[in-house]
């Protein structure tokens, strides 16, 4: 395992960026915009996210840190953050923010490796989850919802997405 001997007897993450704050500066500004930066989660969200995914990883220090704050700032305090680290299924969140725990990290990128792989892979539908709500489960072809399939919307997100990203495409 990696170790680093630091001057310092700060915990956690705090001690190597006080050790080693050049590296640590442009990790912190990343933090600070996944956490802070406007979104459409809160702040008490974000730290929730980030307790659970501490979790995941097996970090106690950052989990219980993450944790802390996310109960400061949410209405459910401690408990809620409880239920979300013994199961994120069962706890009392959003829908919204149910989904953004339920499918494991290590699935994630399964449904895009799919459809980029699958020789029978055909247009019209999307890779996705087949489990419940499609949040969980392996990937398979998922039909798109009301509004992916609703002309208006599309013609908009391509030019939206055209905009925001400088590129076009002549058809």
């Amino acid at each position: 395992m990696p170790h680093i001997a630091l001057d310092n007897d700060l915990p956690g993450i705090s001690g190597l960026t006080a050790h080693c704050p050049d590296t640590a500066a442009p990790l912190g500004d990343l933090a600070n915009v996944l956490l802070r930066a406007p979104s459409s989660l809160s702040p008490g969200e974000g730290e929730l996210i980030a307790a659970y995914v501490s979790q995941l990883n097996g970090t106690e220090f950052c989990s219980s840190s993450h944790g802390a704050f996310a109960a400061a700032q949410l209405a459910g305090g401690q408990e809620l953050v409880g239920a979300v680290l013994a199961d994120p299924g069962t706890a009392p969140v959003s829908g919204r923010l149910r989904a953004l725990f339920l499918q494991p990290a290590a699935m994630g990128m399964l449904p895009g490796l799919r459809a980029a792989t699958d020789p029978g892979a055909r247009g019209g539908g999307y890779y996705g989850p087949l489990g419940a709500t499609e949040t969980r489960g392996s990937p398979g072809l998922v039909s798109p919802g009301r509004a992916a399939r609703d002309p208006e919307v599309r013609r908009r997100l391509w030019e939206e997405s055209e905009r925001l990203t400088g590129v076009r495409h002549p058809f």
